[in-house]
């Protein structure tokens, strides 16, 4: 028993050890610790959402918890890296919508871990909800609102579809699943 609680303590230094090697790693191939900081920098936030997420799955079902800050945080580190590198900053008008998302998506993870069905319909419906809206708002600001600067809105459609088609394959089974239960 003793083994397993010190085993459990060198899980967040490992992490974060590893995650700062990769961080390093990814700035040394991709043009120096310049680059890292100038355009990467969302990266920095990235890495403690993926701490938490590790923590998540890895842990027994007492870390389910961390699941909630790890997709959240990640999910804006990913969304300033996106505007970083695209300079597309005004997408704020509409990402927001994917932060309540990031919620439902958590919500999904730690009900899986759990074996709370109630919990991953809850998140399902919740990542969904939200997931519509980011696309509507998306929609309408690329297309009417941003459009002079129409770079995205090319991609708006097949993002779309890609994203609804998703969810109907991943619901389609679901539901088999539990009709066959």
């Amino acid at each position: 028993m003793q083994y397993h609680s010190n085993s459990n303590s060198r899980t967040i230094p490992a992490l974060i050890l590893i995650g700062l090697g990769v961080l390093f790693l990814v700035a040394q191939l991709s043009g120096g610790i310049g680059w890292l900081f100038g355009t990467a920098w969302p990266l920095l936030i990235v890495l403690p959402g993926l701490l938490f997420l590790g923590l998540a799955f890895f842990g027994d079902q007492n870390a389910v918890g961390f699941f909630f800050p790890g997709t959240i945080v990640t999910g804006i580190g990913a969304i300033l890296l996106f505007q970083n590198l695209t300079d597309k900053w005004e997408s704020w008008a509409y990402v927001w919508a994917l932060i309540p998302a990031f919620v439902g998506v958590a919500l999904m993870l730690s009900g899986s871990k759990t074996g709370q069905e109630s919990q991953i319909r809850a998140g399902r419906g919740l990542a969904l909800s939200f997931g519509i809206v980011f696309l509507a708002m998306a929609a309408f600001f690329e297309l009417f609102i941003f459009a002079g600067d129409a770079g995205f809105a090319q991609w708006l459609i097949p993002l779309a579809l890609i994203g609804v088609g998703v969810y109907l394959f991943i619901g389609g089974r679901n539901g088999e699943k539990s009709k066959h239960e």
